[in-house]
Formats: structure tokens, C-alpha cells, sequence
């Protein structure tokens, strides 16, 4: 298990990049992301939206118009490591975690007016 928060830093409605102007330093402004527990294992991590952004229909997302009911995903493959010896080492080289979480309403368009959108983040972890 892995825990992870998210932050976005906007530049509009309200400039949230802090004083020295750069997105991601410690002066920031923009409110901390809600922290996510998102599984991670050497198979297949995968996470599913149904009924994205409130079923809204003629919402674009990539080339499809969605429909209410309509659903997207993700998934990530990983791989196992090698044999116990080699893990117990640290020696991790070939190993491949893999992970994918949904976030509701995570990705803002034009607030307050239109709503955040849904998204699917699958990622893998590889070691070298």
C-alpha cells in the first residue's frame, strides 16, 4: 500500500504559485490534495470511473461524446521481482510495481462555474 496526495497549483482564477512565481516549492498557496491509499502490486492495478463527471452527456473525454452510464479506465502491468534471496538483498533490479487510483472531480476546467472532471491515473514503479 502506498499513501499519496495530489496537489494542483493553478494560475487562474486566483494565482496560487506563492511568491517566487513557480508551481511545486514550498511557498504555494493551493490547498493540499485529499490523501489516497492506492494498492500496488507486481500484477495489474486497475481503476475504473462510471459514470464520469456526473453522467454530464456531450462531455468530450479524449475522442468520445459520453452518454449517462458511459465508464472509462486504466490499468498498469507490473512484474514480479526476482527470486527471495535477491529481494531480501535489495537487489530489486527487473521488479515492476504497478498501480492505478481514480479522481473524482480532480481535474479543474474553469471554477467555480464548471465542475472539476474525472479522472484515471494508472502508473508503474520500475526498479533499475
Amino acid at each position: 500500500m502506498n499513501t499519496t496526495q495530489i496537489t494542483v497549483v493553478l494560475d487562474s482564477p486566483a494565482d496560487q504559485k506563492g511568491l517566487d512565481g513557480q508551481p511545486c516549492t514550498t511557498d504555494d498557496v493551493a490547498p493540499p490534495g485529499i490523501p489516497g491509499t492506492i494498492p500496488l502490486t507486481t500484477g495489474t492495478g486497475n481503476a475504473l470511473v462510471v459514470q464520469p463527471d456526473n453522467g454530464a452527456v456531450g462531455t468530450t473525454l479524449g475522442t468520445t461524446t459520453q452518454c449517462i452510464g458511459a465508464s472509462f479506465g486504466g490499468s498498469a502491468t507490473g512484474q514480479a521481482f526476482g527470486n527471495l534471496l535477491d529481494v531480501e538483498r535489495s537487489i530489486l533490479s527487473g521488479g515492476r510495481l504497478s498501480g492505478a487510483f481514480p479522481a473524482l472531480h480532480a481535474l479543474l476546467s474553469t471554477p467555480p462555474t464548471t465542475p472539476g472532471l474525472d479522472s484515471v491515473t494508472a502508473f508503474n514503479l520500475e526498479c533499475q
